[in-house]
């Protein structure tokens, strides 16, 4: 095994860590096969690609400069060197009370709340609603397939790495685990996934997803085809990164490079995505950017034949940020990363 940190298709917990998964012979893959190792930008093993530089990723923001509103000239208060000196009860008449033959105002006696339809015009509605209503359903019509990367148990049986070729490789692995948290990856990228849905489905998305539950064994080739079966506009998968070094941190974007897949439309489009994504994931949780990666030697990449991406969300072999990828907040900034990321894409073109 070469240098390079684990694919999210491929990657294993690091030594000593649990995996849901023992090390194979005669053959098959061992633990060796997915460790992952310092040197490479992605989490990968094997790393068949290369790194786009970070200085093509960075969009340019515009910002709008806002006028300063005129301030109000307050009127000043009127003093007792500048008009009347103040009223107090030595000047005036005695409060009213009941002893002086006033009688209380009752509930009776007071006017009924005005309702919406005693008013003259008409309730507006907010201002900007219109514009909200229209991002909202911003996906209308788009069909976007979602994969929360790995199973319960992996399935070591091979397949071909693409349709034709005589290059084969495990069906899917198990993933790796949280050094902290001991949470499985399978588990962690299916609850970020499920919200993702939910967050796509407010924009008009119709979402399919490879799968709802752990217990399922689906291989990384059958899931990429349930995205072309779909016409999917997008296929969207969702991993969290490996590796032996326990410092390693942050965030990165998958895209299939060139090779197998050899569909202009497709490549273009994929890079797009990817580059929408891992900008719009960065700026809503401040992870740390690791960059677009191109990869040729991915079943679940080489198999499909619509425009496809793969996020790392962060590493598990990291403490801090294994930590954090396992709470609810840190998880609802991703999913809404993720969410605008998509939204950018298919509004940007």
């Amino acid at each position: 095994m070469t240098g390079g940190e684990m694919t999210g298709e491929d990657n294993a917990e690091p030594e000593g860590e649990p995996t849901g998964h023992t090390s194979m012979s005669g053959g098959e893959m061992t633990d060796e096969d997915n460790v992952e190792l310092e040197g490479e930008p992605t989490g990968q093993t094997d790393m068949i690609g290369e790194e786009i530089a970070d200085e093509d990723n960075a969009l340019i923001d515009d910002h709008t400069a806002k006028n300063e509103e005129d301030s109000e000239t307050a009127a000043e208060p009127v003093t007792p060197e500048d008009g009347a000196e103040p009223v107090t009860p030595e000047d005036g008449a005695e409060p009213v009370t009941p002893e002086n033959g006033a009688e209380p105002v009752t509930p009776e006696d007071r006017a009924e709340p005005v309702t919406p339809e005693d008013r003259a015009e008409p309730v507006l509605e907010p201002e900007g609603a219109e514009e909200n209503e229209a991002e909202s359903r911003a996906l209308e019509g788009r069909i976007i397939c979602i994969d929360p990367g790995h199973q319960t148990r992996g399935n070591y049986d091979t397949e071909p790495v693409a349709p034709g070729s005589d290059e084969m490789k495990a069906k899917v692995s198990s993933g790796t685990a949280g050094v902290k948290t001991k949470v499985p990856e399978y588990k962690l990228v299916l609850e970020v996934a499920l919200g993702l849905r939910d967050a796509l489905e407010k924009h008009g998305a119709t979402v399919i997803m490879t799968r709802t539950e752990n217990n399922v064994d689906i291989s990384n080739a059958q899931r990429a085809t349930m995205a072309n079966d779909a016409d999917a506009d997008l296929y969207f998968r969702i991993h969290a990164d490996g590796s032996t070094d326990k410092s390693v941190h942050g965030a990165s974007v998958l895209i299939p490079g060139n090779g197998y897949i050899t569909d202009e439309y497709v490549l273009k489009e994929s890079e797009r995505a990817g580059r929408c994504i891992l900008d719009s994931f960065v700026k809503a949780t401040g992870a740390k950017r690791r960059g677009l990666v191109k990869r040729n030697d991915l079943s679940g990449f080489n198999w499909c034949s619509v425009p496809m991406a793969l996020i790392e969300i962060g590493f598990m072999s990291n403490a801090e940020e294994d930590v954090k990828l396992n709470t609810t907040e840190y998880q609802d900034k991703m999913i809404k990363g993720m969410a605008n990321g998509i939204v950018e894409y298919f509004t940007s073109n």
